[in-house]
């Protein structure tokens, strides 16, 4: 089965196709069933892949590779379409298409009175398509088709809405803007196609260590250009301008763009090339400083905003910064389970959002809503598990899977250590903020004319049931040795960041054991910065209480007395106009100006010029052959 994983990318192709071709043919139900399909297969494959490949496979043997045909011969490189499946593909092919699949069933009502229902079923489908494809590949430029894959519908859905100018302005903008991160990605990818003389993951991993030396500046040099892609994609400063865009498209499609597709894509660039990472420690460091300063920037704007779909975005923003942080410090495991926690919870988020917004007939605005759970008890439910999992609050992931990230962040630089810390607390201010604004306080609004608003659809309901049930457990699969657990999520991705050679201890756990615990005084270390953290959410939790229950005038105070420093933020940190006056009117100008002096002033007149001169000459040549009939007689 672990061949036959290519099987996966069917689904969702063919439902796709289908939709597109013929599904004008059929109900809304039917288009909607055969939409559902193409997250469905994907997950039942996975699952049968984990199965075989935990049961049936030996664990030096948990990578296997699959070559379809030939797709680009060549006598100097020779690229296959094959596929890769290991333990990261199948996290991501699990997550992926779990998620996915859930997406889809809530979209059939969420969108049930949407226009262009069928239409978005396709797109939704073509992305996850390229996401699975962008996961399966054994090579860098299968890996860049799926890439870019995701830019183009990231692109169609966020103009989805056809007619609205400023939608089709910012798909614009987000298609640009991830062109530029691409440049790093493509010149990239010629290096390696240089050095290694092939593009297949497999030889150019297995040989980086004998070509390129540790620490060099070629090395380097591929590294910081992969991570320019993986940056732009993961919206990430200064390429984070385009994730906000993402509220334009319907919030099904924005929950999936911004928790496992185009977002998780950057990530996963970064995990699957850890070797390469690895032996760049000025890579690690830059990837480590730019996660940290992007958590703690885009946290802070997200403490600003009132339209709930700006604070989760700006949440997904942060929480990536933190992924990439572990990446940097070498915690690429760390950042793999984080990514996991933090799909499930954001996605309940989302879609417990989009409820609302069902509810109250579109209204984004945390300011007009209040008491809501009093009509929307079970999204207020829901809610609250997703808030208390994204912000580390109780037995939920959040607190379970940054623990190890903050940890080894303390072990690379205290500075680090702290700016994780202190997105930590921004992470359970803002996130609570949303909450008590939302469903608690003075009542502020209950529907068009004063009625009150009703629940969601049962199937919505349930779907978000699902999610918050997996938001609490999957928290508990990977529990640090330190904190009593056995992390079973580190042993099963464990070869993908370590390799084989660390497996002749007697497994991947043997290796971490002499890593993490090489004495009695770094477990106790963890265990105080663990009490630390777990100090810093409940100094968060009191705040935020204090500033949005007790005292709801407070925060208004505070803005004041914060002056320029919080419209700033409030203003997403001027990033677009910054753009504008730097990039784009500059560009403008540039471009006016050689349209007036090379167009009209050089390639204009020398046209018609010529055409002059042409003429002038035709004339001259005319008088000059010219006669009368008697003057031929003479």
């Amino acid at each position: 089965m672990l061949n036959l994983m290519w099987i996966a990318l069917l689904f969702p192709f063919l439902s796709a196709i289908t939709n597109g071709f013929y599904g004008n043919r059929y109900s809304r139900q039917v288009v909607g069933l055969i939409a559902c399909l193409g997250g469905f297969g994907p997950l039942m494959v996975s699952c049968r892949g984990w199965w075989d490949l935990v049961h049936a496979a030996p664990v030096d043997e948990w990578a296997r590779e699959a070559v379809l045909w030939q797709w680009v011969p060549c006598d100097t490189i020779s690229i296959d379409i094959g596929f890769l499946v290991d333990p990261l593909t199948l996290v991501l092919l699990l997550l992926v298409s779990s998620i996915a699949f859930l997406v889809q069933v809530y979209s059939l009502r969420y969108m049930e009175r949407d226009e262009g229902f069928r239409r978005f079923c396709v797109e939704l489908n073509l992305l996850i398509f390229f996401m699975l494809t962008l996961i399966l590949a054994n090579n860098f430029l299968l890996l860049f088709v799926g890439w870019q894959g995701l830019a183009f519908c990231t692109y169609l859905l966020i103009g989805f809405r056809r007619g609205d100018h400023d939608a089709a302005e910012r798909s614009k903008t987000v298609f640009i803007v991830g062109r530029i991160a691409d440049y790093g990605f493509l010149i990239a990818l010629l290096l390696l196609a240089v050095i290694f003389g092939s593009l297949d993951f497999s030889s150019v991993l297995s040989a980086a260590p004998k070509l390129l030396p540790a620490d060099g500046f070629a090395v380097t040099t591929i590294t910081l250009l992969l991570f320019l892609g993986a940056a732009g994609k993961s919206a990430q400063i200064p390429l984070h301008i385009w994730l906000t865009d993402t509220r334009d498209a319907p919030l099904p499609a924005g929950a999936l763009i911004n928790t496992v597709t185009t977002v998780s894509a950057g990530v996963y660039l970064v995990l699957r090339f850890n070797v390469l990472y690895g032996m760049a420690p000025i890579t690690l460091w830059v990837m480590a400083v730019t996660g940290v300063v992007t958590a703690l920037y885009a946290a802070a704007i997200a403490l600003t905003q009132f339209d709930i779909r700006k604070v989760l975005a700006y949440s997904s923003m942060s929480q990536f910064g933190l992924i990439f942080l572990a990446c940097g410090t070498g915690a690429f495991a760390g950042g793999l389970y984080y990514l996991v926690i933090h799909a499930f919870a954001k996605t309940l988020l989302f879609l417990a959002a989009g409820g609302l917004m069902y509810s109250l007939e579109g209204e984004a605005d945390m300011r007009r809503m209040g008491c809501s759970r009093v009509d929307l008890p079970w999204t207020h439910l829901c809610f609250v598990i997703g808030v208390f999992a994204i912000a580390g609050i109780g037995p939920f992931g959040g607190f379970l899977g940054l623990e190890p990230i903050l940890w080894k962040a303390y072990g690379k630089n205290v500075w680090l250590w702290g700016g994780g810390v202190a997105t930590l607390f921004l992470t359970v201010l803002y996130m609570l903020r949303a909450l008590f604004l939302i469903f608690y306080g003075a009542l502020r609004q209950r529907g068009r004319g004063g009625q009150s608003v009703k629940e969601s659809p049962v199937l919505m309901i349930a779907v978000l049931a699902v999610l918050s049930v997996i938001s609490i457990g999957v928290g508990w699969i990977g529990i640090p040795e330190a904190l009593c657990g056995k992390d079973r999520f580190l042993w099963f991705v464990g070869s993908v960041f370590m390799g084989p050679r660390d497996f002749a201890g007697g497994g991947p756990l043997a290796t971490v054991n002499v890593e993490r615990f090489a004495g009695d005084a770094l477990v106790n270390t963890e265990l105080i910065l663990a009490g630390i953290i777990i100090a810093v959410i409940a100094v968060g939790v009191g705040m935020a209480a204090f500033c949005y229950l007790l005292r709801p005038s407070l925060p208004g105070v505070i803005s004041k007395r914060l002056g320029c420093l919080y419209r700033v933020f409030a203003n997403e940190g001027y990033g677009t106009m910054i753009y504008r006056e730097l990039f784009v009117e500059p560009v403008h100008q540039w471009s006016r100006w050689m349209a007036r002096f090379i167009d009209e002033g050089v390639v204009e007149k020398s046209v018609v010029g010529m055409g002059r001169l042409i003429y002038a000459l035709s004339a001259i040549g005319n008088r000059a052959n010219s006669g009368s009939k008697e003057e031929d007689d003479t």
